[in-house]
């Protein structure tokens, strides 16, 4: 790995990197199957870059092929080694799944268009933009249920047999363009991964973030007409500690409830308190302690980071 590029989860600013020599070690995971990808590595933590390594900040690394892909950080410890080294462990996942918080989009069969007109529909109103999408005709899409442009662009390829490919471009000092591709299938994938252990004992807080949203869709249960009541609820502070460019991070709630006749102030009320559980990051704590016969307990507390300050004061 020659350097890992920090950027601001708000911004697309770049503010700091990391050069080889402060990269320990490193795992960079991608599947053609699923399209999930992941990087995780480990860095020392007393760094002038150790503190941007938290808040659902950007990591930008290069690929196999020498494009920039971007990871958003959903989860950090920090540790001592046994020799008293401050470390850091960062886990993220790729920054295009938050097209799965980018908009809700409703139940529809489209017209029959191109794999590029399908991708363009999805993309719409989010910061990726169409790639390189390569031609094979064209397709009419069922969608039965609400979903998200991720899900959308994954069918996408499916039904045109087209692989996808996401990647970003870096220039003057902040994260430019997103770009979704759809290209040919290959028959494998060139990329490595190295392998690192975890075996320390240590204390270790855990952020996490990856279910954080700042809004959600409520949609009801389905009454004899074949309707669905529906709310939009918001929360204002958390698309301003958690939002991109006044974006927010959304996500479909469907109550768990076969009530016909709930009213639009019943669901209001469920998905208010949905998304109250779910605009902070949890933190968690964990401390391996060997006891008396050298066998490790681990303690472990988990909480939403509010109640974590509140009542530990960090």
């Amino acid at each position: 790995m020659s350097k890992i590029i920090i950027a601001d989860g708000q911004t697309d600013q770049v503010v700091d990197w990391i050069s080889s020599d402060n990269i320990i070690d490193n795992k960079h995971i991608k599947s053609l199957e699923n399209t999930l990808e992941t990087f995780e590595f480990r860095t020392f933590g007393d760094k002038p870059f150790s503190e941007y390594l938290t808040k659902r900040n950007r990591i930008i690394i290069p690929d196999e092929d020498g494009e920039w892909v971007e990871f958003i950080i959903f989860e950090g410890a920090k540790f001592r080694d046994g020799t008293g080294t401050l470390l850091s462990e960062v886990y993220t996942r790729a920054s295009y799944v938050s097209l799965k918080k980018a908009k809700v989009i409703s139940p529809i069969k489209t017209e029959a268009i191109s794999a590029e007109n399908h991708v363009s529909n999805a993309l719409s109103g989010t910061e990726w933009k169409v790639g390189t999408i390569s031609f094979k005709g064209v397709r009419s899409l069922t969608l039965d249920n609400y979903t998200n442009p991720y899900a959308y662009i994954r069918k996408v390829a499916s039904e045109f047999d087209l692989e996808l490919h996401f990647r970003v471009e870096v220039g003057n000092y902040r994260v430019t363009k997103r770009y979704v591709d759809l290209t040919e299938k290959q028959e494998v994938w060139r990329g490595r991964t190295i392998e690192f252990g975890h075996d320390l004992l240590a204390i270790r807080r855990v952020e996490k973030t990856n279910d954080v949203v700042t809004a959600l869709k409520g949609v009801g249960p389905e009454r004899e007409d074949g309707t669905r009541l529906e709310v939009f609820v918001e929360d204002r502070e958390a698309l301003d500690r958690w939002g991109r460019n006044g974006l927010h991070l959304v996500d479909v709630y469907e109550p768990q409830s076969t009530d016909q006749n709930m009213t639009l102030d019943r669901l209001t009320t469920l998905t208010e308190n949905e998304l109250e559980k779910r605009v902070n990051a949890v933190i968690e704590y964990e401390a391996n302690i060997a006891d008396l016969e050298y066998v490790p307990v681990v303690w472990r507390i988990r909480k939403y980071a509010l109640e974590i300050r509140s009542r530990l004061k960090i």
